[in-house]
């Protein structure tokens, strides 16, 4: 699977094992001898992805929401999604909109809902 990434652990002391010490791929990493024990670990990446518009309110509108619909795909391919609103306040009423907030706040809000995924059980590599 793509969404799998595997690191190999090399012992820096061995010379066949320190080449390999942190090279990743998305497949298992075999080991380099026999006899070889370094552990290869593994991480499951999950994505994200949102739409969405404003929502104003205030005077002359100068306020708004941004109403997102976060979809997070999970490393095995099944999708999660959920409706957010974050508020962005008022433009010109004391402070600049803050787009990196914005962004911040979704990533959050994508990270709490992709607790939901399955657990990351890839195939055991020796």
């Amino acid at each position: 699977m793509d969404n799998i990434e595997y690191e190999f652990e090399g012992n820096p002391e061995c010379p066949m094992c320190g080449a390999l010490a942190g090279v990743t791929s998305n497949l298992p990493i075999p080991t380099p001898h026999p006899n070889c024990v370094c552990p290869t670990k593994h991480k499951c990446n999950n994505r994200f992805a949102f739409t969405g518009g404003a929502r104003r309110y205030g005077p002359r509108g100068s306020c708004f929401y941004f109403d997102a619909e976060i979809t997070v795909t999970c490393w095995d391919g099944t999708e999660i999604g959920e409706s957010t609103s974050i508020d962005m306040g008022c433009a010109g009423a004391g402070g600049e909109t803050d787009w990196d907030v914005m962004m911040d706040e979704l990533g959050e809000k994508a990270a709490s809902i992709a607790d939901g995924c399955p657990d990351c059980n890839p195939p055991i590599v020796s």
